[in-house]
């Protein structure tokens, strides 16, 4: 198999102007550390915040124009977020509920695959190869706000610890299966 290595940083990111660019990061950094001060102070939940203020911000059309590549996303960020919930997953934890995570991650995944799939055939007139791409896109979970929620929540670590892995072993079959069909 030969690597195929996709530019990240696109032409037209080359041709404008990187001050624009480091500007809108910085923005949008300042908008994030406001966002950890105001719900510090309220006590309520980091995510939440993030949500209302992103709504906001969408709703009045206050933030700069910022495009994300699909490549930016697979390549960069990706590999970063998943690359962060294994280092920071417990091998012990790992060990103590492999099965759980086990039954949650591959059974569950394939099952969850197959109850979107089948009425996206049957419903929206999909063809079965389209239904099971849609399936395979939608079915991974995405536990980072959740994960987020639960170490400010103090909530166990095993059940921290079953969400996180299934996550991390669900996002790996849910790849697997998309590259399939």
């Amino acid at each position: 198999m030969r690597v195929q290595f996709v530019p990240i940083v696109t032409a037209a990111l080359l041709q404008g102007d990187l001050a624009d660019l480091v500007r809108e990061v910085v923005f949008l950094a300042l908008i994030a550390l406001l966002v950890i001060l105001v719900t510090r102070r309220l006590t309520v939940p980091y995510t939440l915040g993030l949500v209302v203020v992103g709504l906001l911000i969408g709703v009045f059309n206050l933030a700069p124009e910022v495009r994300l590549t699909p490549d930016l996303v697979l390549f960069v960020f990706l590999p970063a977020l998943l690359f962060e919930g294994a280092w920071s997953l417990s091998v012990e934890r790992l060990r103590e509920n492999w099965k759980v995570i086990f039954l949650l991650a591959f059974p569950g995944l394939l099952l969850s695959l197959v109850l979107i799939a089948v009425p996206l055939h049957a419903f929206a007139g999909l063809t079965w190869l389209d239904a099971f791409l849609l399936a395979a896109i939608l079915s991974p979970t995405d536990p980072i706000a959740v994960l987020g929620l639960f170490r400010q929540l103090s909530v166990n670590e095993q059940l921290a610890t079953v969400i996180e892995a299934e996550s991390l072993f669900n996002d790996g079959v849910a790849g697997r299966s998309i590259r399939h069909f």
